[in-house]
């Protein structure tokens, strides 16, 4: 089962230059905000929120229009809760910005307004902004809204509510840093991270902090993540789409499930790294990053272990041996401490032993997982058509002996730069061991090489195709879709 995403409707302008400047000049006199907050006669307060809600309307009603006051109150009660309960562990003990203050707006100075009500489509909880109190500046507040009728406990083994008052708050604490306001404003500056991976999959990270001592009644939010296991499109079912992409939320549940590659950055360099990330982010000259500028900061705070292409080639690998028994993937986690995602045995759980990752990227272009070199006359021929898509290919070498393996794009393709494809390859061999071969780029060639040895026939070999290109720059260079063909020829002395 896939949870419902949460959304954060701080949006992105999608006009830009002389056109926007016109827009907003023609139009402006017909704008008028959409976003108004909700009017709800109730309100209880904790230190640092004002939560609203409503006993009178039944739709909007606490715990469903069925509940009774008690059972009302007593949710709000837990939205309070965790609210103040994420806001210790994110602002309190970790340092990040507080949200955007908005002044008495709410009726509350000094406190963050959240409100309790009804969502269309089963939605979990939305963080929207108030239009910004100067059509010159970038500032702007924002408010949270919960649904009224989340479950506290949930199959995952973690707390749907718990999970979604942290995710908001997170999305509340991004906006300190991007001072993020709503597209539809015309004259408003807007500052937001352009890729939704970073904002949603950073938001569903921050849910992870929370633990057992947090929660009443041994509730467990920080497993709630552990359902994008199965999401589709999602990481591990759909490894061809960007690491890092542009993709409205509330089409796809996609940016949500790379909080497995957060919680990897978490575990390698800290967990600080998050907030790293965004305030690097943050201090950009421009008024809006792109996801080339994304990649080049992560590029940056990875440095100490081979920055981005080393770390999420790791990742990938990483990723794989995921889907390892549960047995194996322990040894992996133990003797291979740069590979460990947190917590195998859960994740082995929800797993339920299936195996999500496909044999090729994209999925509507499959191959045999495993390519019979001696039946195969000719090289397989695959592509990648997202920038930072992955590509996994099993590979069954004949015969012993030594081999090299070729990754050539297509004819018509343009010459590959280092970052538009790279390559590594995996050996398993008995006893749960594993042998990476990096690739190396040929530049006059115009591909890429492995040589690799094949001993044990008993041996698995993964081939890991994947990009580092951002969106805008591979489209700007006419390599939005890159194809490229898969060769395995018998090799001697190398």
């Amino acid at each position: 089962m896939n949870r419902i995403p949460h959304l954060f409707f701080i949006q992105r302008p999608k006009i830009f230059g002389l056109y926007l400047l016109v827009q907003c000049f023609l139009f402006l006199p017909l704008f008028t905000w959409a976003n108004e907050r909700p009017l709800l006669e109730k309100h209880r307060s904790t230190e640092h929120f004002r939560v609203h809600y409503t006993l009178e309307d039944k739709a909007h009603r606490p715990a469903g229009r069925e509940a009774n006051a008690q059972a009302a109150e007593h949710y709000v009660f837990m939205v309070q809760h965790y609210l103040e309960a994420a806001y210790t562990k994110l602002v309190t003990e970790r340092n990040y910005r507080s949200p955007i203050g908005d002044g008495t707006i709410g009726g509350g100075e000094h406190l963050y307004d959240v409100y309790i009500q009804g969502l269309a489509n089963g939605e979990n909880g939305m963080t929207k902004a108030d239009p910004p109190s100067d059509l010159r500046s970038v500032q702007t507040s924002t408010y949270i809204i919960i649904s009224n009728q989340l479950p506290l406990e949930d199959i995952y083994g973690g707390n749907a509510l718990a999970a979604t008052c942290t995710h908001e708050l997170f999305h509340a604490i991004q906006n300190a840093y991007y001072c993020s306001a709503l597209a539809e404003y015309p004259n408003a500056a807007v500052k937001v991270s352009k890729s939704t991976s970073l904002r949603e999959g950073t938001a569903v990270w921050a849910e992870t902090l929370l633990s057992k001592k947090d929660q009443q009644a041994n509730r467990f939010p920080n497993k709630n993540y552990y359902s994008y296991l199965n999401t589709k499109p999602g990481l591990l079912s759909h490894p061809e789409k960007a690491l890092l992409l542009h993709e409205e939320a509330h089409h796809s549940q996609y940016a949500y499930s790379t909080v497995f590659f957060w919680v990897y950055l978490s575990e390698q360099f800290g967990e600080d790294i998050i907030q790293k990330i965004w305030e690097a982010n943050a201090s950009t000259a421009k008024g809006m990053t792109t996801i080339g500028e994304e990649m080049d900061i992560l590029d940056t705070l990875l440095q100490e272990k081979g920055g981005l292409q080393q770390v999420l080639e790791n990742f990938y690998i990483a990723l794989y041996l995921l889907h390892q028994e549960a047995g194996v993937y322990q040894h992996y986690q133990t003797k291979y401490a740069r590979w460990r995602l947190k917590e195998h045995h859960f994740y082995q759980q929800f797993l339920q032993k299936k195996y999500f990752l496909p044999a090729l990227s994209p999925s509507d272009s499959p191959i045999r997982a495993t390519w019979d070199c001696q039946a195969s006359d000719v090289p397989v021929h695959c592509e990648l058509t997202a920038m930072g898509g992955l590509g996994i290919h099993h590979l069954a070498p004949p015969t012993k002996g030594k081999y090299r393996l070729y990754i050539r794009p297509l004819f018509g393709t343009p010459n590959l730069q280092t970052n538009d494809l790279m390559a590594v390859l995996i050996q398993e061999k008995t006893g749960a061991t594993i042998e990476v071969m990096p690739a190396s780029f040929q530049v006059v060639s115009n591909q890429i090489s492995i040589p690799f040895e094949l001993i044990d026939p008993t041996s698995q070999f993964i081939l890991l195709v994947y990009r580092l290109q951002a969106p805008e720059i591979a489209q700007l260079l006419g390599k939005k879709t890159i194809q490229y063909q898969i060769s395995l020829e018998k090799a001697g002395e190398y």
